[in-house]
């Protein structure tokens, strides 16, 4: 696939949302997660995948972590948690666009 064809099916896939009204849910959305707080959310994500891939925390309780150390993961990659916009916070320094 071709980088101008990519940038096409790009484009098609970004008109389509803006058709029906949902590009600023889609492809803006805001980011209310500071610097210091998807730092410390890595961290936190790496040091519970280390103690589960070293056999410290197993079973039910190991996936339970790891699972949480996932959602740590995505959330500090998007730079957006789904409680904070629920509860209204933001810990960005700058206002959120």
């Amino acid at each position: 696939m071709s980088k101008l064809r990519a940038g096409y099916d790009l484009y098609q896939f970004y008109s389509c949302f803006t058709v029906i009204g949902l590009k600023s849910k889609i492809m803006f959305m805001k980011q209310n997660m500071g610097k210091s707080d998807r730092t410390i959310r890595v961290i936190i994500a790496i040091a519970i995948a280390i103690l589960y891939f070293t056999g410290i925390i197993t079973g039910t309780v190991g996936y339970v972590v790891l699972a949480i150390a996932s959602i740590f993961i995505l959330t500090s990659l998007l730079g957006r948690c789904p409680l904070y916009s629920l509860f209204g916070i933001t810990t960005c320094k700058v206002k959120p666009y």
